[in-house]
């Protein structure tokens, strides 16, 4: 496996976001970057203190984040305070004072007021006699009295105003002496007080007093959240100063022993090179050590993260959570997701392993199988269920079975039976090397429990199970052996592929398999799958044959598509209803047999249209006009209009929806290559238009097929030189029109006509082409 370090973009910066009690980074709206993976970490690991340093391809922290201090500990503050006031105040009241932003408007009017024995209005009512609520209102006087210091925040996009406020010294002082009259029998008061001392020496102008404050009075601590709290202040005073090292040691304590502040422990944490890491932790204790190690591998190595974890603590829980990222990271550069690519885009079951072996390191697979093996690590599933996946990987998938069921016994909740499950199917897929019945056999419940019955698990269950890129990768598999074994509809119908139907022999084939009804459980399992029926088989296939000028055959074969029922969301009711849907009376948003002088097609689509047409009876018309043209009736107008239902039934015409089907799959701006050759080509529109032009009487039936052949050669030329290009199209640039065959003999031939007159008055181009702007 490659080796991968996160570049990281905190450094001094850090110590800022420490400062007020708030760090952010990433999105908090969902990690959308397991579309890659199988191997979840909520059921490998658990959902617990290490989540946050799940890997996220694309945030520094699982799921992206924004955490405060203040959130974090909010529920144990107020349970402490009512523990300490009892029933001088109930919950809601102390949250209020504690918490409420309106608090701060007349704060300081009731400290004052209480301190002196005053009548005070307070919105909750409280005995301000009471000493208890005295020491209440003199703590929050002090707390959130100097939040315009302790949870500043700025702007990130202001660049001009981010000057941060300190706390004065002396009215440091001052505090400090009400904190040491405090009576050592008030140990609750004394210790609340002492950490906003600890927090204000923090953000003061010498970040030292923290540190000293702190070694000062630590022995005379519990050692409960705030002394920790008070620790982390004291890492962040270190790391301001420059001081990794001293640092670093206590963010190993605070990640070891204080879960709440782990991932503040490792957002702060400096990285160092792993000599200097090494020489630190031999002054660690043992867990502590582990630790270390366990923040340095989240920012760069893991597999030495975990090789020195393990010589040191092998039964360490800090450990797992490495091993999670490890597989992650690796599943990361190995599944490539897509959908339409074969497994790597390879020929072959043999290459496809080839290619996944050259991302493995075989020798950190076979220590994270020798851990398993050893059984000393706190959690066997996690190590045994990465054996078995990397085994599989490794195409050792006889090794990979003795591991998956040497996990069977460690399961303990449902996550992890179903995570078992699934990395047990995807190595049974990926052993196989030909399909047969007796593949089919081996693999069909597990299959159907994937497709159909892990889809049903609750919404929070299936956050803990990622099966989404199993699914699609289950089938691209099955779907690269049939093809590799030339069984060509049932490796579409596992996996369908853009061009199939292109083939008509194929779709017939496609037809009769899904008419016969002897089918096995097998292919119902594939034909339940399947994402198109035989109305869009048939839709598509019609479509293909009229761009073949194939008009007879395209009426036959549309004529056969049956009603289907179709399940769409209706907005006026805002729910799901199932829908009978006859494609044939689908119509067109445009007359096709419109062919004016400037294309519009939303023009075309708003214009009064004394008759529409649907696809089936656009195909009849333009069987009627054929039949006429080959019995010589009209030569001329039937040509001209059989010209434009081609022109329009391609990309640049009012009727392109004719080719909107789900097969074909080309419904926006741009077209896809493999059908760019039949959907943006003039062939057709330019032979009936060359046969009008070939047949006309009149001097205007001339100037207009001058004019329509004008847009041919101008659509060919844009197709050409810009829709079909190798890298793309990336806009027209400069050159919009050409000095056209069709303008010419417009201008030369026919300038004496009415249509003439009409084309300037409508066509910037060849305005321009005659220079008049």
């Amino acid at each position: 496996m490659k080796k991968k370090f996160l570049k990281l973009f905190v450094k001094g910066t850090s110590i800022f976001l420490l400062s007020w009690g708030i760090y952010s980074y990433g999105c908090a709206d969902g990690w959308w970057g397991a579309y890659n993976s199988v191997f979840s970490p909520e059921a490998t690991v658990g959902k617990n203190s290490y989540m946050p340093f799940f890997y996220d391809a694309e945030n520094l922290f699982y799921s992206g984040d924004t955490r405060s201090a203040q959130n974090i500990f909010k529920e144990e503050n107020i349970a402490d305070w009512k523990n300490y006031l009892e029933d001088l105040a109930t919950e809601e009241t102390i949250a209020f004072y504690l918490y409420d932003e309106s608090v701060k408007v007349n704060l300081a009017n009731w400290v004052k007021a209480i301190a002196n024995n005053q009548p005070v209005q307070l919105p909750f009512s409280l005995d301000t006699k009471n000493q208890k609520i005295k020491n209440f209102f003199t703590f929050l006087g002090i707390a959130r009295g100097t939040e315009q210091i302790t949870n500043q925040t700025y702007d990130y996009w202001d660049y001009e105003n981010r000057s941060q406020l300190k706390m004065e010294s002396d009215k440091i002082t001052s505090l400090e002496k009400v904190y040491n009259e405090i009576p050592s029998t008030d140990a609750f008061y004394k210790n609340r007080m002492w950490f906003q001392i600890m927090r204000l020496k923090f953000y003061s102008d010498n970040v030292n007093d923290a540190i000293s404050f702190f070694e000062q009075t630590e022995k005379t601590l519990p050692k409960n959240t705030l002394y920790y709290r008070g620790l982390h202040y004291v890492a962040g005073a270190y790391k301001a100063k420059g001081n990794y090292e001293k640092s670093n040691r206590i963010l190993a304590q605070l990640f070891d022993e204080f879960p709440l502040l782990q991932h503040a422990a490792v957002f702060e944490y400096k990285p160092m090179v792993d000599k200097e890491v090494s020489k630190l932790a031999k002054t660690l204790p043992t867990s502590q050590q582990a630790a270390l190690w366990a923040m340095q591998g989240y920012y760069g190595n893991a597999m030495n993260a975990m090789k020195e974890i393990y010589a040191v603590q092998p039964s360490s829980k800090h450990i797992d959570f490495l091993l999670s990222r490890y597989v992650n990271i690796l599943e990361n550069e190995v599944n490539v997701y897509s959908n339409t690519w074969e497994p790597r885009a390879m020929k072959s079951v043999a290459e496809y392993r080839k290619n996944i072996q050259k991302s493995i390191d075989k020798s950190d697979i076979q220590w994270i199988q020798k851990v398993a093996k050893e059984g000393k690590v706190c959690n066997p599933f996690i190590w045994n269920t990465a054996s078995g996946y990397l085994a599989s990987m490794s195409a050792d998938f006889s090794k990979a079975s003795e591991f998956f069921n040497a996990s069977k016994s460690l399961v303990k909740t449902t996550s992890q039976r179903d995570q078992l499950r699934l990395l047990n199917l995807m190595n049974e897929v990926a052993k196989t090397d030909k399909m047969d019945n007796s593949v089919e056999n081996r693999l069909l419940a597990d299959l159907k429990w994937l497709y159909y019955e892990v889809d049903e698990i609750s919404h929070a269950d299936k956050e803990d199970m990622r099966y989404y890129y199993a699914t699609t990768w289950t089938k691209q598999y099955l779907s690269m052996l049939y093809k590799q074994q030339k069984e060509n509809v049932l490796s579409e119908l596992v996996f369908s592929k853009k061009g199939f139907y292109k083939d008509q022999k194929q779709s017939e084939a496609m037809e009769r398999f899904l008419l016969k009804t002897d089918k096995t459980s097998w292919e119902k399992l594939w034909e339940t799958n399947y994402e198109f029926n035989l109305a869009d088989i048939y839709e598509s296939r019609a479509i293909y044959l009229f761009y073949q000028n194939k008009i007879d055959q395209a009426i036959e074969v549309f004529e056969k598509i049956p009603v289907v029922q179709k399940r769409d969301y209706n907005w006026e009711t805002n729910r799901y209803e199932t829908n009978n849907v006859d494609y044939k009376k689908i119509l067109l948003p445009g007359n096709p047999f419109n062919g004016k002088i400037k294309d519009c097609n939303d023009c075309d689509h708003a214009a009064k249209q004394s008759v529409k047409y649907s696809q089936l009876e656009f195909l009849y018309k333009v069987k009627e006009m054929q039949d006429k043209i080959a019995a010589g009736e009209d030569v001329f107008n039937n040509a001209l209009l059989v010209g434009n239902a081609f022109y329009n039934a391609s990309y640049f015409g009012n009727a392109r929806a004719f080719y909107y089907n789900a097969i074909v799959g080309e419904h926006g701006i741009s077209i896809g290559s493999e059908h760019q050759e039949m959907l943006l080509s003039m062939q057709w529109a330019k032979k009936y238009y060359e046969l009008a032009k070939n047949v006309a009487s009149t001097q205007e039936q001339k100037a207009k097929m001058a004019y329509m052949l004008a847009k041919v050669e101008r659509n060919d030329f844009y197709t050409t030189n810009y829709f079909m290009r190798p890298n793309g199209y990336w806009g027209y640039g400069e050159i919009m029109f050409k000095k056209w065959k069709g303008f010419e003999e417009l201008k030369n031939q026919y300038a004496d006509t009415q249509y003439y007159q009409e084309v300037i008055a409508e066509c910037g181009y060849f305005r321009k082409y005659l220079g008049l702007q």
